[in-house]
């Protein structure tokens, strides 16, 4: 072994480098690596085999102990070279070390980097890894954890209480665990800073989604409007429950078409989309919206006023018209006018309006109650619907044709019955014990 800036010619068994003897007056780190590199050449030959299971134990924990503490070293010299790569005409020292070692380019950087972020930055992290307690691979993770705790903008005081608590936690964590650990740092050592973070991130979002929440109605023209909707998260989540809960297959009677959306189609025993089913829940829905709840303008509840022609709605026929001009069955009418903010404008003969509509139209709460403690479920026959999740419908005569909203004419229905009650390709048929046998017409 030569000393000074030389290097030796390499021999059976030596790297791509080696490194200076030591000589009087040599810096203590050289005389280090000197030292090291003795020590390792005095081994070279000896085989490990031949220990004692003790000695073994003891040779690999001080090993793996001692190859963080060496890593430590040289970290530290590396993060004070950067005259020598200026010297030699290198943009940093990963690109200096890389040709003269044979080593990777991406390796040497990222050292580098660890380097200078351990001298400058975390110096209880270098200490831990000087003196074998935290491991190198324990250290990096550590350290891209403070990074993202520093790029927070917390108080210096937290970063210092969160660079402790890690290098304390690498005792007894492993790597893998103490990344996990180190995503939540900030809430361990800073709670209260955590949640105001949070709230403000979350405050913001939503000022975000609700300035970009919109909703337009484009007509297909075939009698369907394409609905097109950004909302906030927190709104669709409450739309999808909503929806969720109209469409599960919980006390679903696929035989006698039970529940606000079914799986089947009764009429001709094929599934259901699921897509389709969450549009027919959102039908359902609006529908039972309760008008009383609604905003008030112009003086009155939400409206809907429908214009018709008396004989037609008396005799379920012919079509009505919307303020829009879109147009209406009559079918569809008699089923809206039961549970949602309907007026028809009566016209007779002369087109002159008769009638807008009675009051209490709308079954009321404790109405609705007390079909609820009669009726139990749905009275379509063989419908487990609880009455919770049913809608009071005129049965014995029709609101549209004059009917009363008294308990006595009003029959609790699911929501899917309640559309096949409106629905004139349908028989309905009361049975002696009160309920309702729907048969589609062939």
């Amino acid at each position: 072994m030569t000393s000074g800036n030389s290097h030796p010619s390499m021999g059976p068994g030596a790297g791509p480098f080696s490194g200076p003897s030591a000589t009087p007056g040599t810096h203590p780190v050289l005389a280090c690596v000197a030292s090291i590199e003795s020590s390792l050449k005095s081994v070279a030959d000896v085989n490990p085999a031949f220990m004692t299971i003790t000695q073994k134990r003891t040779a690999l924990l001080e090993l793996t102990r001692l190859s963080s503490e060496l890593e430590s070293l040289r970290l530290r010299v590396i993060a004070a070279c950067d005259d020598v790569a200026e010297a030699d005409g290198d943009p940093n020292v990963a690109a200096w070390l890389g040709p003269r070692t044979n080593t990777g380019s991406t390796a040497n950087h990222q050292a580098e980097k660890l380097a200078t972020s351990l001298e400058t930055t975390w110096t209880v992290v270098a200490r831990a890894l000087a003196s074998g307690a935290v491991n190198l691979e324990q250290a990096k993770v550590i350290v891209a954890a403070l990074d993202r705790v520093r790029d927070a903008d917390v108080p210096p005081g937290v970063i210092a209480a969160a660079e402790a608590h890690l290098v304390e936690l690498a005792t007894k964590h492993t790597p893998k665990e103490l990344r996990i650990l180190g995503r939540k740092i900030l809430s361990i050592v800073a709670a209260e800073l955590v949640e105001d973070e949070e709230r403000k991130k979350v405050e913001e979002e939503e000022r975000r989604a609700n300035a970009k929440s919109r909703l337009t109605f484009k007509k297909n023209g075939d009698g369907t409007v394409e609905l097109r909707a950004t909302m906030s998260q927190a709104t669709a989540t409450r739309l999808k429950t909503v929806l969720n809960s109209w469409t599960s297959p919980r006390h679903q009677n696929t035989a006698a078409g039970g529940g606000a959306a079914p799986l089947t189609d009764p009429a001709t025993g094929k599934k259901i989309p699921f897509d389709q089913r969450r549009g027919l829940a959102f039908e359902a829905f609006l529908e039972g919206l309760d008008p009383d709840a609604l905003p008030v303008h112009a003086g009155n509840g939400t409206t809907l006023v429908i214009t018709m022609d008396l004989a037609d709605l008396l005799a379920g026929v012919g079509v009505g018209t919307l303020p829009d001009g879109n147009k209406m069955s009559a079918s569809q009418i008699r089923r809206l006018a039961c549970n949602a903010t309907l007026v028809p404008a009566v016209l007779d003969g002369q087109s002159e309006v008769l009638d807008w509509g009675r009051g209490k139209r709308l079954f009321t709460g404790p109405q609705i109650a007390a079909m609820g403690v009669r009726d139990k479920t749905c009275r379509a026959e063989g419908c487990p619907m609880p009455a919770k999740w049913c809608e009071a419908h005129h049965f014995t005569k029709p609101w549209a044709q004059g009917g009363t909203t008294d308990v006595k004419d009003g029959k609790l229905l699911c929501p899917w019955h309640h559309h096949r009650a409106h629905d004139d390709t349908y028989d309905k048929t009361h049975l002696t014990n009160g309920d309702v046998r729907f048969r589609k017409r062939t």
